[in-house]
């Protein structure tokens, strides 16, 4: 349930609650720590925490080959850096493994004519574009 109000969070541009949610880095127990640590990875990003790039280096140690957990940490990087190059990489990541709802997201975070596509899939999807 965590990382689901996570992904609600940053949705809704809610930073500083993500942060705050994802505060401790996961278990090495959890079957779903890939995605919790890149996902933690991309609240601290965008939060602009100080602990943003200790997240992103155990998210990078932790992922292994997840499809999901590559497009997520490929988007916090890309936002870390500004660089649309590793958002573009992200996109295609979640196109590869059929996220539409994510490749929105990134798309979102691209701007321009990503953004009109992001709103169109977000629209057949029956979900609101996120917050700014």
């Amino acid at each position: 349930m965590r990382l689901l109000r996570a992904d609600l969070d940053l949705h809704n541009g809610r930073l500083a609650e993500v942060a705050a949610r994802l505060d401790e880095p996961a278990g090495t127990d959890m079957w779903w720590q890939t995605t919790y640590e890149a996902t933690r990875a991309e609240a601290l990003v965008r939060a602009d925490d100080p602990r943003a790039s200790d997240a992103l280096a155990a998210a990078q140690a932790s992922i292994g080959d997840h499809g999901y957990a590559t497009g997520i940490l490929l988007r916090a990087r890309g936002l870390r850096d500004r660089d649309d190059g590793l958002l573009q990489r992200a996109v295609a990541q979640f196109d590869q493994i059929e996220c539409p709802y994510q490749a929105a997201r990134t798309r979102w975070l691209v701007g321009d004519a990503e953004r009109a596509r992001a709103e169109e899939a977000l629209e057949r999807l029956g979900a609101t574009p996120p917050a700014e």
